[in-house]
């Protein structure tokens, strides 16, 4: 795990899209691909920093 603030890396993900954990695609955030995400125990959520 990454805990040096200088290393680590911010990811902008749009709204209505999702993060794939497992290979870093941004997808398109379906039921289906919350059940695949839920599945795979990675479920990525993403929240704007303002």
């Amino acid at each position: 795990m990454n805990t040096n603030p200088a290393e680590t890396q911010v990811i902008s993900v749009p709204d209505g899209s999702i993060r794939d954990y497992v290979d870093g695609k941004v997808r398109k955030d379906t039921p289906e691909e919350y059940v695949r995400q839920t599945i795979n125990g990675n479920r990525y959520t993403h929240n704007a920093l303002i």
